[in-house]
């Protein structure tokens, strides 16, 4: 696959990880097409403006202008957004990442990327250790190309897909990324959703670990598809609905009335969808096992049967060796010596 006549994706994180609240880890993916990367990336930095572009901080500090502008260089550039979300994370926020990884590179495979480019993770701390042990990536890069690894492996996903890893500063499709992924925390942490809204038209937002597919909304209605999406619904439910290679734990869902204070009505939207789709799955699995259950028992119980009467001709026969019939003259049977 020539990397050039494919789409390339540039990949941001974010994410809710506080007492009370179930947590969510999340992965946004902007997908460009082949052809447009440069331009897309030449808007991003138009956008920007002068300075580095990070959401959270612009956002703190007033500059919305800025994160607006990037927002519509995604609406102009991308061929399609897709969100992955984690949820809930638990006390591992690494797991939850390397699962929505896991999801998300599936996905993209899906799509036929060649490049998928993520924001660097190590500090500089990492990268100085890394260098100090002569290894190309830091701890944190390395797990996530393990799980890539992992993949390509189990043949779920292809090696002709690359995941690589770069600086921001020097790759500013990421910070398309930067901006997708914020928006999507900021209506799900704050009840924000009109960052969202400016591209959900061209978003998929996924759940990592059933591959349900979500929607942000206030009514809770599917959003449109819109009309430069990569696939079509049927493709896409096809690649979120495929199990995973490697499936983390059991997963519980996480109800809203759980979280009665730290939930606002976007997250509790998603968990309630999430339950709903999770339900039939796991009743599903529960039939099956007990199906598989009840046809091992039946299988040990003819199993023992036949063992039975298999030792009862056993123990029969044997009883006839010990006290050998005699026979008299006449062919009638008498009783065997008195060993007595």
């Amino acid at each position: 696959m020539n990397p050039r006549a494919t789409p390339t994706a540039f990949v941001d994180e974010s994410f809710i990880h506080r007492a009370g609240h179930p947590g969510v880890y999340l992965l946004a993916a902007v997908l460009v097409e082949p052809g447009e990367v440069e331009r897309a990336e030449e808007a991003a930095r138009t956008a920007a403006g002068s300075s580095e572009f990070h959401a959270t901080r612009l956002h703190s500090r007033g500059h919305m202008g800025v994160v607006e502008a990037m927002l519509e260089a995604v609406a102009q550039w991308a061929g399609w957004n897709v969100v992955v979300a984690h949820t809930p994370i638990g006390p591992h926020r690494e797991a939850a990442r390397q699962s929505a990884l896991q999801r998300l590179l599936r996905y993209l495979d899906g799509q036929k990327v060649g490049d998928v480019v993520l924001d660097r993770r190590a500090d500089t701390a990492q990268i100085g250790l890394a260098q100090q042990r002569g290894q190309r990536l830091a701890d944190p890069e390395h797990r996530d190309l393990r799980t890539y690894r992992h993949l390509v492996r189990g043949g779920e996903i292809s090696n002709r897909m690359r995941l690589v890893h770069h600086d921001d500063t020097t790759r500013p499709g990421l910070w398309m990324a930067d901006a997708v992924v914020w928006s999507t925390r900021r209506a799900l942490a704050a009840d924000e959703p009109q960052w969202l809204y400016r591209v959900i038209d061209a978003t998929t937002v996924l759940h990592a670990q059933t591959g349900t597919v979500l929607t942000v909304s206030d009514d809770g209605a599917a959003l449109p598809d819109g009309d430069r999406g990569p696939h079509r619904r049927a493709q896409r439910d096809e690649v979120s609905a495929q199990p995973m290679l490697s499936s983390p734990a059991p997963y519980r869902v996480a109800r809203r009335g759980r979280y009665p204070d730290s939930v606002g009505r976007y997250m509790a939207s998603i968990l309630q969808q999430i339950a709903a789709a999770t339900v039939p799955v796991q009743a599903a699995r529960l039939v099956t096992e007990v199906r598989q259950l009840r046809a091992e028992v039946d299988r040990l119980t003819r199993a023992v049967a036949g063992g039975a009467v298999h030792d009862g001709r056993l123990a029969d026969g044997a009883s006839r060796l010990e006290h050998p019939i005699e026979h008299n003259s006449a062919g009638r049977a008498v009783d065997g010596p008195d060993l007595g």
